[in-house]
């Protein structure tokens, strides 16, 4: 271990709200972990301790925090969740997080009809649904 070597002083997820709707595989936030040291790379891994009751909703894979085949959530819910985050130095902190998952929005769609007919003056014309 480097002397001058500071552990990681806190891990900042990308989002604490995300959607219910989610499934397994899909990345649930980003991690990022900050260090007095610039250069310093982190990995990050669920951790035992206080806050980490719905740990097994989730994995992690390098930086994401993913949504495992256990991950059964209705809108609403807060999940309490431990993450490590461990420097190339082998110094770590860890911290329990609060998300909060939301109602699943269905994915927009826009659908467009092209019409023109024999009599139409204009070249082209759109009408949307």
């Amino acid at each position: 271990m480097d002397a001058g070597n500071q552990p990681p002083a806190h891990i900042v997820p990308s989002r604490l709200k995300f959607e219910a709707g989610l499934r397994p595989g899909d990345t649930a936030a980003v991690l990022r972990a900050l260090d007095a040291n610039l250069n310093d790379t982190h990995r990050f891994e669920l951790a035992s301790g206080a806050g980490d009751v719905n740990n097994g909703f989730f994995t992690i894979v390098e930086n994401r925090l993913l949504v495992s085949d256990s991950y059964h959530v209705v809108p609403g819910d807060k999940l309490l969740v431990r993450i490590r985050a461990v420097d190339s130095g082998g110094l770590s902190v860890e911290e329990a997080f609060v998300f909060e998952t939301t109602k699943s929005h269905p994915p927009i769609v826009i659908n467009e009809i092209h019409y023109n007919p024999s009599d139409n003056t204009v070249n082209e014309e759109f009408i949307e649904l």
